[in-house]
């Protein structure tokens, strides 16, 4: 695996070796944060899709066992 040698931000590419501590760990940061909201995106979508599906079943299963619907002046 090969080193970074430059880095963009917004348009602006800096050589790695210019970079100071401060500026690396920002940098290191930032990238951490995106792939964390990425992951967070991942897992909203999957958690979206379980739940559409839970209903879907639930839907089903009330029909099956005939429970049968309230009505309010019952």
């Amino acid at each position: 695996m090969s080193e970074i040698e430059k880095v963009t931000l917004d348009g602006i590419t800096y050589k790695v070796d210019d970079l100071t501590p401060r500026v690396k760990e920002l940098f290191n940061f930032t990238i951490k944060l995106q792939d964390d909201l990425q992951e967070k995106a991942y897992e909203l979508k999957k958690t979206e899709n379980a739940r559409k599906e839970s209903m879907r079943e639930l839907k089903e299963v009330i029909q099956e066992d005939k429970i049968p619907e309230y009505k309010e002046d019952e």
